[in-house]
Parts: C-alpha cells; structure tokens; sequence
C-alpha cells in the first residue's frame, strides 16, 4: 500500500516537472520572438507629456439613453465604470472617454486609443492645435 502510494506521488510529480519545463520552453521562445520583431532603436511610441496633458478632460456625467435609462462608460484601460464626477479624458479624434489617470499611463507608451487603436493625434499639426486649445469643446457623449 505505501509502495504503491509513493510509487503514484513519484510518477504526479515527475509530470508536474515535465509540464513545467514545457510551460518554460514555450515562454522563451515566445519571448524570444516577440523581441526578435521589436525594433532595436525604435523611439518611444507614446505619446509626449505636453500632448497628453493638452487632451481635453471633464468631469464625467451620466448619459441618459432614449429610454430614459442612465447609461455609464466603461474605461477599456482598468475596465471599471466611469463614477459621477470622475474626472475622464476625451480622446479628440475617436470620441473614447476613458479615466485620465488611466489613458494617461496608456498614452506614455501608445499613441493609440485602447478601443480602436486609431491614432490619438493625426500629425504634429493636429497634436499643436489641441494643445494651443483649438481642439472643439467635448461632444456628447454616444448613447
């Protein structure tokens, strides 16, 4: 009986190590591939403090659909729910509304939106008369 017992101990824990090792092997070379197709002297891809900062912010107010129900946002980065009076940053050129203090983390290393990775800002043009406030003021909101 122990014989038995210890001989099925010894054969579950040489699987476990076998699916772990393989587990392992699967990792790096995922990882070396995925660092194999990075550019080597890429420049940050995210957006600069200055253009983030410039991107309109408001405090968030519940939409009311034609139901009459309140509708709320939900932000892609955390995946929480927009609260009455959070403050959320409007992405200009696709309308996503997201929190500011999580689009902001995106946008350091993204210059992208999360939801439907168009770009945040066309050219520097764009991203100079967003930042000069010529940006229009915050559209309703889609229900």
């Amino acid at each position: 009986m122990v014989m038995s017992v210890s001989l099925a101990a010894s054969v579950a824990i040489f699987c476990v190590i076998l699916f772990g090792r393989h587990l392992l092997r699967r990792w790096r070379h995922h990882r070396r591939i995925t660092t194999a197709s990075m550019p080597r002297d890429s420049p940050n891809p995210g957006l600069a403090p200055s253009t983030i900062a410039s991107l309109p912010t408001f405090a968030y107010q519940k939409a009311i659909d034609r139901s009459g129900n309140a509708t709320s946002v939900q932000c892609a980065v955390c995946l929480g729910q927009a609260q009455e009076g959070e403050m959320v940053r409007l992405l200009p050129k696709c309308k996503h509304v997201f929190h500011v203090e999580c689009i902001n983390v995106w946008l350091y290393s993204h210059s992208t939106c999360p939801l439907c990775r168009s770009d945040v800002v066309d050219s520097p043009k764009v991203a100079k008369k967003v930042e000069d406030g010529e940006a229009s003021a915050p559209p309703e909101l889609p229900v």
